[in-house]
């Protein structure tokens, strides 16, 4: 007696993938996924005010994007970029918490290119 080939059985159809969420946590965030909510392009347009505050230049744009450069030392300068013109405590793993700035005279020259 011959053995009965057993049937095939039929393929059997994968639900189609979730799409990516509009908002998720922070942690789960994967940057090769560009997620709209931890990332985005902002990038300075015009300088709308040069204003000197708490020992720095800072450059505020029209879409208030803002650069801080404060001069630390003769020689030592620090920018610091924030696409909403909010700048958080200071902190650097580049300065020695016990760092103090020297005082130092600073002078901004405007000049028509």
């Amino acid at each position: 007696m011959k053995a009965k080939p057993e049937p095939t059985p039929e393929p059997v159809a994968l639900p189609p993938a979730p799409a990516p969420p509009s908002e998720i946590d922070f942690i789960e965030a994967s940057v090769s996924l560009r997620y709209d909510d931890v990332f985005q392009w902002t990038q300075p347009n015009e300088v709308a005010d040069v204003r000197w505050r708490e020992g720095a230049y800072e450059f505020v744009c029209h879409n208030g994007v803002m650069l801080r450069i404060s001069v630390l030392a003769a020689g030592i300068f620090r920018l610091r970029y924030s696409p909403d013109g909010v700048f958080q405590a200071d902190f650097s793993y580049a300065i020695d918490p016990g760092f103090e700035a020297e005082k130092v005279v600073v002078r901004l020259e405007e000049r028509d290119a």
